[in-house]
């Protein structure tokens, strides 16, 4: 089966859509779900600043392992980590096509220089993944350091 140059671009073109959609979702999903976790996390804390509980010591050790080790790193390394290696593939298989399409050439269209940065290129790989999920780790892990704090200093 023979495809002529036309059904080609419009074959890309229609995949690189697809990719754009599957980047926006994931980036969607990874902002919804972080915004959860930190209302949960601050709303928590606040909770118990104002409230009457005291932990004892043992419970607050109890309570600051099982919070950190087991939710964050359920979170992070299973949740997350599988968002972001679906992610960056997208970015991949996006500046693949977007190559493809000359996005990255000189003088394709009536454009002295290249639409996209070359740097877009390596979009996806290894060290070229921006600041994106290590934001949202940080701001998640914020929210893990205000009620560790809260239920630390809770006397």
């Amino acid at each position: 089966m023979k495809i002529n140059d036309e059904q080609k671009v419009s074959v890309l073109m229609q995949a690189l859509e697809e990719r754009y959609r599957s980047i926006h979702a994931i980036r969607e999903r990874v902002q919804t779900v972080s915004i959860w976790i930190l209302g949960i996390l601050l709303g928590t804390s606040g909770w118990l600043f104002q409230s009457n509980i005291r932990f004892d010591m043992w419970y607050q050790k109890l309570f600051l392992i099982v919070l950190l080790f087991i939710l964050w790193g359920t979170l992070r390394w299973f949740y997350f980590n599988d968002l972001q290696k679906g992610f960056n593939t997208q970015r991949q298989v996006a500046a693949t096509v977007e190559d493809l399409l000359g996005l990255f050439n000189k003088n394709v269209y009536g454009s002295v220089e290249p639409i996209y940065p070359k740097e877009w290129k390596s979009s996806g790989e290894k060290g070229s993944e921006g600041k994106f999920f290590d934001n949202t780790y940080n701001l998640i892990v914020v929210g893990f350091g205000v009620l560790s704090l809260v239920i630390v200093f809770l006397k």
